[in-house]
């Protein structure tokens, strides 16, 4: 912070000495009082990239994969309702989550996590549907 405090100094210098300026001191002493505001904006904006950048590097909560608790799944219900599967050492918890409120649906033993690709779904949509038009024409030929 004491670095930034004479380069905000300068900048409120800047600003009054814009304000003070008369039409005699011409279009030069314009442009420079311009291009102070417009690098003060840019030394500004350039200032709190570097302070969001900071926060998500040394601020952020880290996660660690040795918790006791794991998310499986979660599927929102509503505009601000989810279903959220958890596991918890060798149980699964399915809680339901809602503003305010966090109940448990139901338990249920581990089951192995099987993964669902949404190519498969619609290679194997295509494959039924194709069958399905060999019958129709089959049945037509008939």
């Amino acid at each position: 912070m004491k670095r930034l405090t004479p380069l905000l100094m300068l900048w409120a210098t800047s600003f009054a000495q814009a304000a003070t300026t008369t039409h005699a001191e011409g279009s030069l002493s314009s442009a420079f009082s311009l291009l102070q505001v417009a690098l003060s904006l840019l030394v500004i904006l350039v200032l709190i990239m570097g302070m969001a950048w900071f926060a998500k590097r040394y601020l952020s909560s880290h996660t660690s994969t040795n918790t006791a608790i794991k998310m499986i799944s979660g599927l929102n219900v509503g505009g601000r309702e989810r279903v959220l599967l958890l596991e918890v050492g060798e149980q699964w918890v399915v809680i339901g989550v809602a503003p305010g409120h966090i109940s448990t649906l139901t338990t249920m033993p581990r089951q192995p996590v099987t993964t669902h690709h949404p190519n498969e779904t619609r290679q194997t949509f295509s494959a039924a549907m194709s069958a399905r038009f060999k019958q129709m024409r089959e049945a037509g030929r008939e």
